[in-house]
């Protein structure tokens, strides 16, 4: 794999501020940008990753944003090139303060599509590694959790060519950055079509959530379940009294083993509008509730999180005629039945919210994408538990202070260890197998993988007539080997792995 170890760095203390400014920030850096991504720092700063669109072009650049308290901009890194186009789609922190990038880049295909990204970085802003998994047509990375024992499960959308099929999958990674193993998700329920996984969320149990939707006789919300070995526990297709079609955008976990999720529906005599999911974690659905009744036109909600035990904050948009390009974009504070406690009308506009996070003193930071003027521009607000705008903070505050050095705004122009094929990543079920064969079918040579080979054993190779082509020692702790095939007779062949106690494994291969 080709590493890229950039070292980038900043220890900045804050003077005091006026209090001219007031809230919302609004990012545009004169091109249109986008943000997908939010998250407190260490510092008690704030990151906000998403993309550049240079003229017509989308994506140009993924974009990361490093505020101050009062959203005042630290730094920024665009990374990429012209020639190429990349976007972040989630940041997620790693134990240790570095960071964690999920997104998509077109810079190692050949027709233009978009390939899954992930990308770490250190703590001064440094692109440490980043990981391009090569695959026809359009793919990309659309979440990612860092593990606790090390490494990150990240969700792919689509797969190769046969987005048809495969739309969701969990790649497993180890820490810097090397697929183990591939999952696809929704392969066992023939009911479910075009299914799209949209949230990523560590469950209870360290288990992984996927949140979205799948056409199953109409379009459903839908959540998959899946455990730390990669195995499929339960899904759920939205199917209780009083809901129609519909999908779902974000889940959070509460204390009592449920979720809450946002997203819309549409119900009796009414179109698509905002709706507050409640499930539990063996995927029993509890209640759904229409945000704003019957009020509205339309809308959605997409955006959500905890202000505490009993208190949600939900992003949604919605409108009061059916033209699409009227509404409002608004938070609400509700309890954790669905009923309205407080409003907040955020902007004129009939998009949500992206994003919303509860700030370490107990602020609520929200963002989203909107056009004002001509660009998509960024708008961060920052507010009190009344909904209303915070004031500024005017004392000094340290930020980025695990770097030793100023972290300087630059472009960082990605390279990244290549995957010549998604299709190189072991399945699941391969990968527990304790042999693994590939490529297969192989032409000149082919490689062995041994899984967990605590003792000597012996791979032997026969032919389809049983006779045995070839004996070779394999001592324990091997982990691979590579072996000529060129003198093999195009056939069908059987290689048995064992020890002097049974045998551990046997696989077909194929010669052309």
């Amino acid at each position: 794999m080709i590493k890229i170890i950039l070292t980038l760095t900043i220890s900045t203390v804050l003077t005091a501020f006026t209090y001219g400014q007031t809230w919302p920030k609004i990012y545009s850096d004169n091109y249109g940008v986008h943000v997908r991504s939010l998250l407190e720092d260490y510092d008690k700063g704030y990151i906000l990753g998403g993309f550049i669109d240079k003229g017509s072009i989308p994506s140009q650049w993924a974009w990361i944003i490093k505020t101050n308290l009062n959203g005042e901009v630290l730094w920024k890194k665009q990374l990429g090139d012209l020639s190429y186009l990349t976007y972040i789609n989630e940041i997620q922190k790693n134990s240790d303060n570095s960071k964690i990038i999920a997104g998509a880049s077109s810079n190692y295909d050949l027709t233009g599509n978009f390939d899954p990204l992930f990308i770490k970085l250190n703590k001064c802003g440094e692109v440490e590694w980043c990981t391009v998994l090569q695959s026809p047509d359009y793919n990309s990375a659309t979440g990612v959790i860092p593990l606790n024992e090390g490494g990150y499960v990240g969700m792919l959308k689509y797969y190769g060519g046969n987005y048809q099929n495969v739309r969701i999958s969990l790649v497993k990674m180890d820490s810097s950055g090397t697929p183990l193993w591939i999952r696809h998700l929704a392969q066992e329920d023939t009911t479910i079509s075009n299914e799209e996984g949209y949230d990523l969320t560590l469950s209870f149990d360290s288990n992984y959530l996927v949140t979205g939707h799948c056409y199953s006789q109409g379009l459903k919300p839908y959540w998959i379940m899946i455990d730390t070995a990669g195995e499929q526990l339960w899904n759920i297709k939205w199917n209780l009294p009083g809901s129609g079609p519909g999908s779902v955008i974000q889940t959070i976990k509460n204390q009592t083993n449920c979720f809450y999720s946002s997203g819309g529906l549409i119900g009796p005599g009414r179109p698509m509008t905002p709706v507050l999911f409640k499930f539990d974690e063996a995927g029993n659905q509890l209640y759904h509730v229409y945000l704003l009744g019957d009020t509205i036109d339309g809308g959605g909600a997409e955006s959500i999180c905890y202000y505490n035990d009993t208190t949600l904050i939900i992003g949604l948009n919605w409108s009061d005629n059916p033209n699409p390009d009227d509404g409002m974009s608004e938070i609400i504070m509700t309890d954790t039945i669905g009923n309205t406690l407080k409003r907040r009308l955020l902007i004129d506009e009939n998009r949500s919210p992206e994003n919303i996070i509860k700030t370490f003193d107990n602020k609520i930071l929200v963002s989203g994408n909107y056009v004002v003027d001509v660009n998509w521009d960024i708008y961060l607000w920052k507010l009190n538990s009344d909904l209303e705008n915070d004031t500024l903070y005017t004392q000094a505050f340290t930020y980025d202070s695990l770097c030793p050095y100023p972290i300087p705004s630059d472009t960082i122009d990605l390279s990244c260890g290549v995957y010549v094929s998604i299709d190189e990543i072991p399945l699941k079920e391969d990968y527990d197998k304790a042999l693994r064969i590939y490529p297969n079918p192989a032409a000149s040579t082919i490689n062995f993988e041994f899984k967990d080979l605590k003792t000597d054993a012996v791979l032997s190779i026969y032919d389809g007539y049983c006779k045995l082509r070839d004996e070779i020692v394999i001592p324990a702790y091997t982990k691979k080997i590579q072996t000529d095939i060129t003198a093999y007779p195009a056939g069908l062949y059987l290689a048995v792995l064992r020890n002097s106690h049974q045998i551990l494994a046997k696989e077909k291969l194929i010669i052309e």
